[in-house]
């Protein structure tokens, strides 16, 4: 049975979720077995040592009709306003935990392998007890930190999702959208509100194709007081994933509005090959 109270010092350290339930440290460690898991960074190329509570046993106390088993996607909140969504199945069917503080007795930070930098992790941070000789838990958006909420997320309306119809390109594109952009960026209101919309409001049509190659390559190159993060760097594929995300977002926006006109620029193979 789950034994919910906030008092003293708990609100510094809790978690939300969209029922109204908020757990605090304290509820955590009253409720569920803190685990000392082991994690590997690509960053520094050495493991780091962790306590956490197992993500599967909080949130089949969260919703006990287990409904998040078929989400298709568990948004993570965050203090910066960054929200990735990550495919409920990976909760299900990977070992993720909610990490509060290093087991190693170190400072609660690690060395981000997106922007190589020391991160504080506070409150929360998710990781994940995979095969670290496995590329894919190096995943930026299966690492968030600053957590403090989750919530379950369903598809964005079907118009947005490609169908056998369209290329693979656009099918990829709209995969690598929703790994690398949703989670500071919305279409329709599907995603973060952090940077805004692009393309309710059309936004992406008034750039060209070869600015936003340039911009989500190297945002900074293009705009030097630009916050946003480079597409991540270490990533493969990472020209092709780029120029097929853009092809999606252009899909998109004929589809939303109709009015996507062709760039003057290069074509977008071309700009692709430049970079």
């Amino acid at each position: 049975m789950l034994i919910l109270f906030n008092s003293g010092l708990a609100f510094s350290k809790e978690v939300s979720f969209e029922n109204k339930v908020k757990l605090s440290l304290s509820d955590l460690k009253k409720n569920y077995k803190v685990h000392k898991v082991e994690v590997y960074n690509f960053s520094t190329r050495s493991f780091e040592f962790y306590n956490a509570f197992s993500m599967k046993e909080i949130l089949n106390t969260i919703y006990p009709d287990k409904k998040w088993r078929n989400s298709p996607y568990i948004k993570v909140l965050t203090t910066t306003g960054y929200e990735p969504m990550i495919e409920g199945y990976k909760f299900k069917e990977r070992k993720s935990y909610l990490a509060f503080e290093r087991s190693d007795k170190r400072p609660f930070t690690t060395m981000s392998g997106y922007r190589d930098v020391v991160s504080n992790l506070g409150p929360f941070y998710l990781i994940w007890k995979e095969d670290y000789k496995d590329k894919a838990a190096i995943r930026r958006d299966h690492w968030p930190f600053m957590i403090t909420g989750f919530r379950l997320q369903d598809n964005p309306d079907s118009k947005f999702i490609p169908t056998n119809a369209d290329s693979s390109n656009i099918s990829w594109g709209y995969k690598n959208f929703i790994k690398q952009c949703v989670a500071c960026h919305s279409i329709d209101g599907f995603g973060s509100e952090k940077d805004g919309e692009l393309i309710s409001n059309g936004k992406i049509d008034s750039f060209s194709d070869e600015y936003l190659m340039k911009f989500i390559s190297d945002p900074k190159s293009v705009k030097k007081n630009s916050k946003m993060d480079p597409f991540p760097l270490k990533i493969d594929l990472r020209k092709k994933r780029i120029g097929d995300t853009i092809k999606y977002l252009r899909h998109v926006s004929l589809k939303y509005k109709n009015n996507y006109r062709k760039s003057k620029s290069k074509s977008l193979d071309k700009i692709m090959d430049g970079l």
